[in-house]
């Protein structure tokens, strides 16, 4: 593998919606194949956002792999499938500045509510109750 730096450019970002843009400088390194890599001499802050960018684009990416589980109807693909969106989650709310426990809470509150409202899944089968019963214990 070799490394030529080939040359500087500057990238804008709009991450506010129109209320400022980010600047950044970067480098391309070129290496065998003919594929470039792109090294940053960007902020911590840029650094944080691509990183929050990069775990959206996984989250999407396990619910595409949890509906190809669910096409193939594997049991152990789907319980994967789901156990990735869920640590994506919930990872991806401690980058947004959102605890663990914060997050844990959030969804007791939301299940309480379902409960509440009577939702349709909790009026038919009572999942609601049934998940309420299964956190309960763990707090």
């Amino acid at each position: 593998m070799y490394s030529v730096p080939a040359h500087y450019y500057y990238d804008y970002y709009d991450y506010s919606a129109g209320n400022s843009l980010l600047l950044c400088e970067y480098y391309v390194d070129i290496i065998k194949g003919g594929m470039a890599v792109l090294f940053s001499n960007e902020s911590e802050i840029l650094r944080k956002m691509r990183l929050i960018e990069w775990l959206k684009a996984e989250l999407i990416t396990h619910v595409g792999h949890l509906y190809q589980a669910m096409a193939k109807n594997s049991e152990q693909a789907i319980s994967e499938g789901l156990a990735n969106i869920i640590v994506g989650c919930y990872i991806l709310a401690r980058r947004l500045g959102i605890t663990f426990d914060s997050l844990d809470r959030d969804v007791l509150n939301k299940v309480e509510q379902n409960i509440k409202s009577e939702h349709e899944v909790e009026k038919w089968f009572g999942d609601f109750s049934e998940y309420q019963r299964h956190l309960r214990p763990k707090r």
